[in-house]
Order: C-alpha cells, then sequence, then structure tokens
C-alpha cells in the first residue's frame, strides 16, 4: 500500500497544480480498490480536502487512523448489501473506524446492490461534493 499510496500522493499533486486547484476543493471519489485508496491516502496528507466518496470500499489500517491522521475531512461510504466482491459487513468498519477517529461520516447501505453503484449512489454522491464544496 505505501508504494500505490506514493503514487496516488504524486498524481493529486500534480494533478491540483494542472488545474490551479487548492485540496479545499477536490473531492476524492473512488469506488472498491479506488475506495480503498482514497480512505487510506486522503486523512494521512498534509492538507485537507473538501471530502471523500467511497463505493464499496473497505477501511485498510483503521487501527492506525488515528494517529497516522493529519487532516480531516467528512466522508461518504456507500455499499450494497448484496456485495459479491467486498462483503458488506465492511461498511459497518469504515463507519466505526472514521468514527473513532473523530471523522463526521455518512454511511448508507443499499438494497438489492451487488458490487457497484446505482442511480441512488451516484444522485447522493453529487449532492455530497456540492455540500463539501459549498
Amino acid at each position: 500500500i505505501k508504494t500505490a499510496e506514493n503514487h496516488l500522493n504524486k498524481y493529486i499533486d500534480e494533478k491540483l497544480q494542472e488545474w490551479n486547484l487548492t485540496e479545499d476543493k477536490l473531492v476524492v471519489v473512488g469506488f472498491s480498490q479506488g475506495a480503498m485508496m482514497a480512505m487510506h491516502v486522503m486523512p494521512r496528507r498534509e492538507k485537507t480536502c473538501a471530502g471523500i466518496i467511497a463505493y464499496s470500499g473497505l477501511l485498510m489500517s483503521s487501527d492506525k487512523l488515528s494517529t497516522e491522521a493529519k487532516s480531516k475531512m467528512p466522508i461518504l461510504a456507500m455499499h450494497g448489501e448484496d456485495d459479491e466482491v467486498v462483503s458488506p459487513h465492511y461498511l459497518s468498519l469504515v463507519e466505526q473506524g472514521f468514527s473513532n477517529a473523530g471523522y463526521e461520516i455518512e454511511t448508507i447501505m443499499r438494497t438489492n446492490l451487488g458490487h457497484g453503484i446505482d442511480y441512488v449512489g451516484i444522485s447522493r454522491g453529487v449532492q455530497f461534493a456540492c455540500e463539501c464544496l459549498k
């Protein structure tokens, strides 16, 4: 994860510079492994992004989050109750890990959804991003 973390941080820094944006104007959205990386990397960055939207992911190294976190942003995590790739029980662990570390987190479990994103997930994600960027 450290190697991927370094590459992702470099990529984010390059894109922020390219787009002439500050991190407070950045909402990071990830699905599956992308959600896992977003939830791992963004709290460990020096500057706080506007928010994280995580679809069907799990929180890696949740036991280290309180001590390794450098920034706090609002988080929206969603999961399908029929997810066959990333077990739905991870959603409660995501909520617990971030809550224990003092983060504001909203979680949504979607019925009749497997490993994917549905219309409700997209709609709430857009709404959440707008809230984060106000």
